[in-house]
C-alpha cells in the first residue's frame, strides 16, 4: 500500500483478511474496534499495531459489509407481479370433478398439483414455485417472534448473570450486555494460551451472544 508505514500490511492483504474475518462474524453485533483486532491478531501484530491504519481499515470494512448486506438483500425469486394470470372464469372452468361428480376445492386441488405435475413431467410455473417458498414456515421467524417481547432491555440487564467459558488455559468471563446495534445477549473478551503441535499459541478473544429477536426489545429502567 502506497505510503503505508514500513512493516505494516498491504492494502490487498488488508482486504483478504477483512472478507475473511467478516464472512464468519454477525454483522448486527460486530464493530469495527473488534474486526482491527483480530486483523492485528492475523497480521502478527500486537494491540494497537494497526493504528496508523485506522482509516483505510475503516473504509475497507465498511464497503466490504455493504456488499455483504446488499447481496442479503438482492432477491432470489422471480417477481410474482410480472407472472400473468390465467383469467378466474378459465379457472373455475377447469376445475376438476372427483370421483363423486362434485367438483374438488381450490385447496385440494393446490395440494395436488404439485404431485401431478411431477408425474407428468410438466414444469411447473414459477409464480407458484415462489408462492409456495414465500408460505414455508421458517423457524428462525418463529423464534424471533416468539422472544421478541418476552421482556424489555432493562429486565435483561438486571436479571442476566455472567457466566464462565474456558478457552486454552483461560476461564473467561462472559457478560450480559447492550449491543451497540440495539440487541441484547453477551459479550466476552481477553486472552488464552492454546497449545497447537507442542507450541503455546496466544489467541485474541472477542465472542459476542446476541439474543434473537431482542432488537425489537422496548428500552425501559432495570427493575427495582
Amino acid at each position: 500500500m502506497a505510503g503505508a508505514p514500513e512493516g505494516l500490511p498491504s492494502e490487498e492483504a488488508l482486504k483478504e483478511k477483512v472478507v475473511s474475518i467478516l464472512a464468519s462474524c454477525d454483522l448486527q453485533s460486530t464493530s469495527l474496534k473488534l474486526v482491527r483486532a483480530e486483523l492485528e491478531v492475523r497480521c502478527g501484530l500486537g494491540p494497537g499495531g494497526l493504528d496508523p491504519l485506522k482509516d483505510k481499515i475503516k473504509d475497507i470494512v465498511t464497503l466490504e459489509m455493504e456488499r455483504i448486506q446488499a447481496d442479503a438483500a438482492a432477491p432470489s425469486l422471480p417477481d410474482l407481479a410480472a407472472a400473468p394470470s390465467a383469467p378466474a372464469s378459465s379457472s373455475r372452468a377447469s376445475a376438476p370433478a372427483s370421483s363423486s361428480g362434485s367438483r374438488e376445492s381450490p385447496a385440494a386441488e393446490a395440494r395436488k398439483a404439485p404431485a401431478e405435475a411431477k408425474k407428468s413431467g410438466q414444469k411447473r410455473p414459477r409464480g407458484e414455485e415462489a408462492e409456495e417458498a414465500r408460505a414455508a414456515p421458517n423457524p428462525k421467524e418463529g423464534t424471533k417472534a416468539k422472544q421478541a417481547s418476552s421482556m424489555t432491555k432493562g429486565e435483561f440487564m438486571k436479571k442476566a448473570k455472567r457466566f464462565t467459558i474456558k478457552i486454552g488455559d483461560k476461564n473467561i468471563n462472559v457478560d450480559p450486555k447492550q449491543f451497540s446495534t440495539g440487541s441484547s445477549g453477551f459479550y466476552a473478551s481477553g486472552k488464552a494460551l492454546v497449545e497447537v503441535g507442542g507450541i503455546s499459541l496466544q489467541l485474541q478473544i472477542g465472542m459476542n451472544c446476541t439474543v434473537i429477536g431482542s432488537k425489537e426489545w422496548k428500552d425501559s429502567k432495570s427493575l427495582s
